[in-house]
């Protein structure tokens, strides 16, 4: 039963990996291909690379797509892709199975994921097309996350595209993580979709959001089939010979052997790129320590220590490291970028080094007009949005950020990882200013790409899609138990990540959020999760003096659930202290609010109602509106009195579910979970 023969209701067919896990095929996995990549790349030193560091490489390789992996060791031309993209060539050793001759019998026109030919190798006119490339065409190959940053190419969207629009589509096999696809979804909607899929609910986001689009506009046009490919296949195509024996001329690579001819220096150049996307700083130190490369390798050398020593605090040497900018026109462009990423980490870039960068813009926009130009004018502005965020204007930065976000092709300017880190700090803005459901999207937006960032930069990303969905509280929908366990699984979920990436500052911020979220129902993890905070944030040198009274506050929310007042008294006015000394003005309010809520409990004679009431008006001038309401709230309960329903209709709107209930009566008024601070 070879070719296209057997006639079906679908006209296209789009297939993932999965098709290819029943036996014969023994397709070598991402995680396989990753380790052979490293393999190849650790032997071609001289001499050989450290066992201790090896061993740290390979406990961390399984934690990270092969495309961020793959992106590392080829920034800057470490290695060229078109070099590292021939280990798929180990596809090529596979044999076809079941699925690939049941699929190659369908008289479709298939897409397909996978770089293997195996539905090819099924049935020989099977008419296949491969949206990312094909193992034995290595030009064809996409995969790396620049690669997907550009989503596929003209000629492949108006393919793919013209075939999806309108027709009835299985798909199969794919479980919905490359967005560059899945996305083709909403710009060409087809008729009618059949996602074959053994757990629908361990689906990628934006499949779950694609069948909650369908399910609302068109419930009978998106059929879920919770099989494995090989169960559901046989449905189609009901016999099919029993596949050959898996093939013995395995493809050689040959990686091993190119990567050799790449020059010394760029080889430790991939290396440190790679230890650098790891968390594994220490190790690029004695790496690259004492080196010194030509042109722009230099320069990529240079950054990756300039974004080390960011990280220990040694700001002023990171910039010094990049302040003289390079004497070749054509290393202009890197040096930009690289000054602008450096100072965007520090987040205190001197005035000086702020004109300077401009002004070798200017020059670089003479000598080439080109999209990495275009790309460094738009990183500057999200750094200047990230600066007021800083400096407490979060309604400017918002409407900056917002008018970033929303640019037309603006995630293919920035490229995802730097678009994801835009969308978390939209998302944060716009919850200091009270419109949480933007908020929501924003940060849900960025988790989304959080397959295309690093885990330190994914790990920021799901700590404030967590954060925003805690600060509005739970829907009438579920309960204080189901709310708090969805908030700790991303907040959990968040911890692995950063904990990934080593990234001490994050840590911090992310069990602080934890301790909040557990004070009030389990005091014993929330006094866990305070003191790694506590432990974590000694140990970053990017805590400053708003961060460091931010976790005092955190804890003085943890001993005050614990009965521990007067403890919590002190600790309290501590941060205050701290606080009204930092830049931001909201922190120093929500001190105040916090030291006001312990004495209260201390003496309940206390007229909290009044101090809540003047820190209402407060809070209004410094433009937290969604304090103000909290504090108004509490205090027309302490004062046994109704919210008006204007008021209801408005924290509705802005997706402020706690208080809604609460101005409604539904829960009590006073004192109330979770939503002190966050």
């Amino acid at each position: 039963m070879r070719g296209a023969s057997v006639p079906t209701e679908f006209q296209i067919v789009i297939t993932g990996a999965g098709i290819s896990r029943d036996a014969p095929a023994d397709l070598p996995g991402a995680e396989d291909l990753t380790l052979e990549v490293w393999n190849a790349l650790a032997s071609s030193f001289d001499p050989t690379i450290d066992p201790g560091l090896d061993a740290a490489v390979r406990r961390r390789l399984g934690s990270m797509r092969m495309e961020q992996v793959l992106e590392l060791v080829t920034q800057g031309r470490a290695l060229p892709v078109r070099l590292v993209v021939n280990v798929y060539r180990r596809v090529g050793n596979a044999a076809f199975n079941e699925n690939h001759l049941r699929l190659a019998a369908l008289d479709v026109q298939h897409f397909t994921l996978n770089m293997d030919s195996l539905i090819e190798d099924a049935g020989p006119g099977a008419r296949v097309v491969h949206l990312h490339g094909r193992w034995n065409r290595p030009k064809t190959i996409r995969t790396t996350v620049g690669h997907y940053s550009r989503g596929l190419s003209r000629r492949l969207t108006h393919r793919f595209g013209r075939a999806l629009k309108g027709s009835n589509v299985l798909v199969i096999g794919y479980s919905g993580r490359d967005l560059d696809v899945i996305t083709m979804f909403g710009r060409y909607r087809p008729a009618f979709i059949t996602w074959v899929n053994r757990d629908p609910e361990e689906w990628e986001r934006e499949v779950q959001h694609l069948r909650a689009e369908y399910d609302r506009d068109s419930p009978d046009h998106f059929k879920v089939e919770p099989l494995w490919a090989g169960e559901y296949l046989p449905t189609l195509v009901l016999t099919v010979p029993i596949p050959g024996p898996r093939r013995k001329d395995a493809p050689e690579t040959g990686l091993e052997d190119d990567i050799a001819k790449i020059s010394p220096e760029r080889r430790s150049l991939a290396v440190a790129q790679l230890l650098f996307g790891m968390g594994l700083f220490d190790e690029l130190h004695a790496l690259l320590d004492g080196q010194t490369f030509r042109g722009a390798v230099e320069i990529r050398r240079r950054k990756i220590l300039a974004r080390t020593l960011s990280r220990e605090g040694r700001f002023d040497d990171a910039l010094g490291m990049l302040r003289s900018p390079p004497k070749r026109a054509s290393e202009v462009g890197p040096w930009l970028m690289n000054v602008n990423e450096v100072s965007a980490l520090a987040n205190r870039a001197q005035g000086s080094s702020t004109r300077e960068l401009r002004l070798a813009i200017a020059l670089g926009s003479i000598l080439f007009p080109t999209r990495t130009l275009r790309r460094m004018r738009l990183l500057i502005r999200v750094r200047a949005a990230k600066r007021l965020a800083v400096a407490g204007e979060a309604r400017r930065a918002a409407e900056a950020l917002r008018r970033i976000v929303d640019r037309r092709n603006a995630h293919r300017v920035l490229e995802e990882p730097n678009y994801a880190d835009a969308l978390t700090w939209y998302a944060n803005a716009l919850k200091s200013i009270g419109d949480l459901p933007e908020a929501l999207k924003a940060a849900e937006r960025a988790t989304r790409l959080r397959e295309y960032c690093l885990p330190g930069q994914a790990a920021y990303a799901q700590w404030k899609y967590a954060e925003v969905q805690a600060a509005g509280g739970r829907s009438d929908l579920e309960s204080d138990g189901e709310f708090i366990l969805k908030i700790m699984r991303d907040l959990d979920d968040a911890i692995d990540l950063a904990s990934q990436a080593d990234d001490k500052d994050a840590l911090s911020w992310i069990h602080g959020t934890a301790a909040e979220v557990l004070s009030d129902v389990d005091p014993a993890r929330a006094r866990w999760h305070i003191e790694e905070a506590a432990a974590l944030g000694a140990g970053s040198p990017a805590r400053g003096g708003f961060a460091s009274g931010y976790h005092l506050l955190q804890r003085a929310v943890v001993e005050a659930a614990e009965g521990q007042l007067d403890a919590a008294a002190a600790t309290a006015e501590q941060a205050v202290d701290l606080l009204a000394s930092s830049t931001v003005p909201g922190g120093a309010l929500q001190g105040q609010q916090t030291l006001a809520t312990i004495r209260w409990r201390q003496d309940a004679t206390r007229d909290l109602a009044s101090d809540l009431l003047a820190l209402a008006a407060r809070f209004a001038d410094a433009d937290m509106p969604l304090n103000k309401a909290r504090v108004l709230v509490a205090a027309a309960g302490l004062n046994g009195r109704d919210v008006d329903d204007q008021f209801a209709t408005i924290a509705d709107r802005n997706g402020w579910h706690d208080l809604v209930r609460r101005a409604r009566h539904v829960v009590g008024p006073f004192p109330w979970k979770h939503d002190l601070l966050l």
